[in-house]
């Protein structure tokens, strides 16, 4: 005797469908959008070397911003400061100021006057004093001098539509910027420039938190380290 043959009821595997996406919406509704790394090296000196910078030491310079960017400056130096040293081979004598020894050098050596009217000069000229840059090197005992701006920091809401479903919804992309130079005191010239690019995109189920752009400063402060010293992140995120 045959068995009765199944019926294909295609409500039942609507509902079935229905239920799954709403399950995975649910799951994924409310998580925080992932932080994207697009940091990159945009210059580098055919003349620069790794060798030459672990010989011939650095100091960072205190990091600059403009308005509205001032809340993350001491973040971002901080950041700078700690993946300065935790990145710094271990192997070999490699000198390293941190911004705040930087600043103080600059102090007691009368030259923070000089270094000011320099940088203002240089972005106005893309050209800084040769004598200055070879004072500064004497002044720290070191051959490199790191330099870091940060860019105003995007926070932009744009609108988009889900076509699954059939409604629209708003995204929010946050996002910073550094720029860093490294000048030869040597040289005088910049052999090596780096931007740190780091943002988030919210999306229909995800959002961007406040606090995640507490984050941004020390993954770009890493990404910028890690490339200036040609090694790995010893972290992911």
């Amino acid at each position: 005797m045959n068995s009765p043959q199944k019926v294909f009821n295609p409500r039942k595997y609507t509902l079935l469908f229905t239920f799954c996406m709403i399950a995975i919406s649910l799951t994924i509704w409310g998580c925080a959008a992932a932080i994207v790394d697009n940091s990159k090296v945009t210059y580098e000196n055919e003349s620069f070397t790794r060798t030459k910078l672990f010989e011939g030491g650095l100091a960072v310079m205190p990091v600059t911003a403009g308005r509205g960017v001032e809340g993350y400056r001491r973040p971002f130096g901080v950041a700078l400061n700690n993946h300065i040293v935790d990145y710094k081979p271990k192997e070999i004598n490699f000198k390293t100021l941190e911004w705040e020894e930087s600043m103080d050098q600059l102090n007691r050596a009368g030259l923070t006057q000089k270094y000011n009217d320099a940088i203002l000069a240089y972005k106005e000229t893309a050209i800084i004093d040769l004598n200055l840059l070879k004072e500064l090197g004497e002044t720290f005992g070191v051959r490199y001098l790191l330099f870091t701006e940060l860019g105003d920091f995007s926070d932009e809401s744009n609108y988009a539509y889900d076509w699954f479903s059939g409604s629209g919804y708003s995204t929010r992309k946050v996002g910073m910027f550094a720029y860093c130079n490294l000048w030869d005191c040597e040289e005088g010239d910049i052999v090596w420039e780096c931007v740190g690019d780091i943002s988030a995109t919210s999306s229909k189920y995800t959002y961007v938190a406040e606090e995640d752009t507490e984050k941004f400063s020390s993954m770009a402060a890493e990404s910028i380290i890690t490339r200036l010293y040609n090694v790995p992140k010893k972290t992911t995120k």
